[in-house]
């Protein structure tokens, strides 16, 4: 079984406090700042841990430091608050976001991981605006899209833009890996080489 099918990504909340503990040098003054208990923050950031699978902080006598792991974890906290913060603006230019019904599409990883929280926030502030949530693949929400199935779409920038409106929200790294027994040189690897490659996509 792939290990990612085995683990739940950690919530916004959770990622909200490993966060904090570092801005603030530990837990004892990340709880205060946060008037939570130390125990209640310490269980939190321990699920997070469990959830992802790696140490997100190196206890040390005097205090905590952040793994590298922790260093990412907290850079997409970041980013996901930015996303948060811009996918709530968009929201409530539509119809002045106060009433009505709006239907949204996003591809699989951004339904299951960035909007939840968004949604759920955007809900809260505009309780008279009915939401409705479709999850697929890209070239599914795509075509919902261009057939105003759905008012909107959160996915990946696809390639013919014409007649849609398009706003980047963030920008995602592409990261190459390989099997250790792979020969390919990857840091020798430029973009005509990479086009060379036979690969396999889950989708076009």
């Amino acid at each position: 079984m792939n290990r990612s099918q085995t683990l739940e990504f950690p919530t916004f909340h959770q990622l909200e406090l490993v966060a904090a503990v570092a801005e603030y040098g530990g837990f004892t003054a990340a709880a205060r700042a946060l008037t939570l208990s130390q125990p209640s923050l310490t269980a939190q950031v321990q699920a997070a841990e469990r959830a992802l699978g790696v140490a997100l902080f190196s206890r040390l006598p005097g205090g905590v430091e952040l793994t590298e792991a922790g260093r990412c974890a907290i850079e997409f906290a970041h980013r996901q608050a930015a996303l948060r913060r811009d996918l709530l603006g968009r929201l409530a230019e539509i119809g002045g976001g106060k009433k009505g019904r709006l239907v949204i599409g996003a591809s699989t990883a951004v339904g299951e991981h960035y909007l939840p929280d968004a949604l759920s926030a955007f809900r809260a502030k505009y309780p008279d605006v009915e939401l409705d949530l479709v999850v697929g693949n890209s070239s599914e929400i795509l075509a919902r899209l261009n057939s105003r199935a759905v008012d909107l779409a959160v996915m990946a920038t696809p390639k013919n833009t014409t007649n849609l409106r398009v706003e980047t929200l963030f920008t995602d790294e592409v990261v190459l890996f390989k099997d250790s027994t792979s020969k390919i040189d990857i840091d020798a690897l430029d973009a005509d080489a990479f086009g060379e490659l036979t690969l396999i996509t889950r989708e076009e």
